[in-house]
């Protein structure tokens, strides 16, 4: 396991070189090894190209039924006006919702 934790940090220091994100959120079966969480941080800080790292690693808010859930909500709200394969029209995402890398939704979606 201790193999396993320090490619998960090296893997994600990648990402924090990257992007340098405030939060990093784990779902689906990765969200139930509670010791990833305190395990990870400290070893990703020998990966990371920067003096002091203040990303959070955190265990998404439904768990490992995360994904679905997304899944269900986009079929949800999108299902009536997705485009046809190759239609450039945009889609109309919810009051509320930020898309780019990602889909985040405010509290009140």
């Amino acid at each position: 396991m201790q193999d396993y934790e320090l490619w998960r940090a090296n893997g994600l220091a990648g990402v924090i070189n990257i992007l340098d994100p405030d939060v990093i959120v784990l779902s689906g079966s990765l969200s139930n090894i509670e010791r990833l969480y305190q395990n990870v941080p400290p070893l990703w800080q020998y990966s990371v190209f920067s003096d002091q790292v203040s990303t959070r690693l955190v265990k998404a808010r439904y768990g490992d039924s995360s994904g679905v859930r997304g899944a269900a909500w986009l079929w949800q709200h999108l299902s009536d006006g997705l485009p046809e394969a190759g239609d450039q029209t945009e889609i109309q995402w919810p009051a509320g919702c930020v898309h780019g890398p990602g889909i985040h939704c405010d509290e009140n979606w």
